[in-house]
């Protein structure tokens, strides 16, 4: 019986990094949440994108915006005017922190705003952008939020 146990055992760590690693669910749901929205904007899919955004929306350290509808006007205003072809954008995620480890280093101003959107526990993703027609990179910081068991995308700054 000792015998199925330890091989019980040893077949869950293995199974189940999570167990092992100490990973943060948490974590991984904002990972997961900032990657679906930075797919929905590279194939320019405002559908996708409604699903998986909220307001009040910290909006490249400028203004709040609280209307959903204005929200996606500014999507859309994004696909259409300032964006190359769907998928002509490619990402990676670099980097996710809890919102506490970085607010230190945010500007106060904009501070001011990040904190109408999040708190200390929620996150920030830092996402690489690499732009195919011009080949020219940018880092972008994904605003992440999570309430009541929903993780939604309440930011972005350039």
């Amino acid at each position: 019986m000792q015998r199925f146990c330890l091989w019980a055992t040893l077949w869950l760590l293995l199974a189940c990094p999570a167990l092992w690693s100490g990973a943060d669910p948490d974590l991984t749901r904002a990972e997961e949440a900032a990657h679906t929205f930075m797919t929905a904007v590279q194939h320019k899919n405002l559908d996708d994108l409604q699903a998986c955004v909220d307001v009040p929306w910290f909006h490249d350290g400028k203004v709040i915006i609280h209307d959903k509808k204005d929200l996606a006007r500014e999507f859309d205003h994004l696909f259409q005017k300032r964006m190359g072809p769907a998928n002509s954008m490619r990402f990676q995620l670099i980097k996710t922190v809890r919102y506490a480890a970085v607010v230190e280093k945010v500007d106060p101003e904009e501070r001011k705003l990040a904190e109408q959107v999040i708190t200390p526990r929620d996150f920030l993703c830092l996402v690489q952008i690499q732009h195919a027609e011009t080949q020219e990179r940018e880092t972008v910081a994904v605003f992440i939020r999570q309430r009541d068991g929903q993780t939604k995308i309440v930011g972005l700054k350039n």
